[in-house]
């Protein structure tokens, strides 16, 4: 007792919590004793860097149904909330269910104030969430509207929440922009149409079909959007980023021939003779910059990573000569610094200012000794300000088991300022799920800081998607979206 008595009562309170609850509190870890939770510095989670192996008991979340289900991470002590289940849909059960059906950590998931969220099942059917952030409760919208399938669906793949209205959520279908309006919580919305790509002499070739496209984000006053399209197939085909702001109308890239056409700014060959074609496009959040995912070169040489484009320019740029190999790995882009993991050393995400991409930053203070492949890591910085000064979040994944260092299936934040990385939940993933973004737990931080959301298989307890309670890892284990609140 004289050991409890130098604590802090909340740290004492925790450490109760903890035992009570079978967790193991690494020696020499003191939980943290703030009562003032959350971002922007994250005060209660841990910062050690001690191994989190997965508990012998896996909270049980349930089977087949369990939505609001609400456990507490035993090593991190961070409430997480399962957001959908096998019944979420009655008019299609059993399905699976991601926070974003295209894959993207930078997908921007949650409206402006965390009151509501937007999930997808692998048919691509989208589905309009309030999310109760006090009680970190979930619910269907309009269900006595929607009968059939539970509540409102949005048949959509590609969407974004405003960043200024927390009731506006904008998708992108076909060549048109569309937005609707959750203002009223009892009638259901209409989509309204904002902008129709085919519409600008300046924009899309005439007759323009896509047969793929990204939504790739809403800039912080909603002033402009981004997209990447193909006509040609599916994603890694596409040659066509495109931004539409508002009032100015169109400006767009086309990575195969390195003509910019444009309603307002520059117009003319972009400034690199690199020619490529799009994995992905996404917007700044200022708007001044628009960054091209390339998949195949088309040209004698092209950069290991991303290409920039000054929007409004023809200037298109890429990591300098020399430093290309930094350039690689998962990124996340903020107002005007974007930020990669490059794997020199493994582990570490370096930054950059877009308006000097040779000088970078190396952000993490203290690696894990130990740290190695195998490990992915998907970056998420919806949360940032205008300063880029705000931690972003990463999920990561790899097979080693047990677990070799910290940070290994783990939900982390890294501080741009301080380089601390905080610790918030394991994923409980399985690591082989047959769908990928089950698979690497990919997920999306609120624009307020306040929640991650992400995908798992629950170590596979979550059913099977032919409707039993029992499934095969790889082949037919259900996975659902989960949020764990970032405290």
């Amino acid at each position: 007792m004289r050991i409890l008595s130098r604590l802090p009562f909340f740290a004492v309170i925790l450490l109760f919590a903890a035992a009570a609850s079978g967790q193991n509190v690494p020696p020499g870890l003191t939980l943290p004793a703030s009562a003032s939770c959350g971002p922007p510095t994250y005060p209660c989670s841990r910062t050690d860097l001690r191994k989190a192996p997965l508990p012998d008991v896996i909270p049980s979340v349930g089977n087949l149904s369990g939505v609001n289900t609400t456990v507490t991470d035993p090593d991190f002590q961070n409430p997480i909330v399962r957001v959908t289940d096998a019944y979420l849909n009655p008019h299609s059960r059993n399905i699976t269910f991601y926070s974003s059906a295209g894959g993207s950590s930078n997908a921007n998931t949650w409206n402006k104030d965390s009151s509501l969220l937007f999930v997808q099942d692998t048919n691509g059917t989208g589905y309009p969430m309030t999310f109760d952030s006090s009680q970190m409760q979930v619910a269907r919208m309009y269900v006595a509207n929607f009968p059939k399938t539970g509540g409102m669906t949005v048949s959509s793949n590609h969407f974004s929440w405003s960043r200024v209205n927390p009731n506006y959520l904008y998708v992108l279908g076909g060549t048109r922009i569309f937005r609707y309006d959750f203002s009223n919580r009892n009638v259901p919305p209409s989509p309204q149409l904002i902008y129709d790509f085919a519409a600008s002499p300046h924009c899309l070739p005439a007759g323009f079909k896509p047969a793929w496209e990204n939504f790739g984000g809403v800039s912080a006053n909603d002033g402009a959007f981004a997209f990447g399209l193909s006509s040609q197939g599916l994603q890694g085909t596409g040659n066509y980023a495109v931004v539409y702001t508002v009032g100015q109308g169109c400006t767009v890239l086309n990575t195969l021939t390195g003509d910019i056409t444009s309603d307002w700014g520059q117009s003319g060959t972009m400034s690199t003779t690199d020619r490529f074609t799009l994995h992905d496009a996404y917007l700044t959040l200022d708007s001044g910059w628009a960054i091209l995912g390339p998949t195949h070169c088309l040209s004698g040489k092209c950069a290991n990573g991303p290409y920039f484009w000054e929007v409004g320019t023809t200037n298109v740029t890429a990591c300098g000569a020399g430093q290309q190999q930094l350039c690689s790995g998962h990124w996340t882009l903020g107002y005007s610094h974007w930020a990669n993991n490059d794997g020199d050393p493994f582990g570490q995400f370096h930054l950059r200012p877009f308006s000097n991409l040779n000088a970078f930053t190396p952000l993490i203070n203290v690696l894990p000794l130990g740290f190695a492949p195998p490990i992915d890591q998907h970056p998420s910085w919806n949360n940032a300000d205008p300063g880029d000064s705000t931690p972003f979040f990463s999920s990561s994944w790899t097979r080693n088991s047990p677990f070799t260092t910290a940070w290994q299936n783990e939900i982390i934040a890294i501080s741009v300022g301080t380089g601390t990385v905080s610790r918030f939940a394991h994923t409980f993933i399985t690591t082989r799920s047959h769908r990928f973004i089950d698979k690497e737990a990919i997920g999306q931080i609120s624009q307020d800081g306040r929640f991650f959301i992400f995908n798992s298989d629950w170590m596979g307890t979550l059913g099977s998607e032919s409707g039993s309670s029992a499934c095969t890892v790889g082949t037919d284990c259900r996975g659902d979206v989960f949020v764990v609140a970032a405290r």
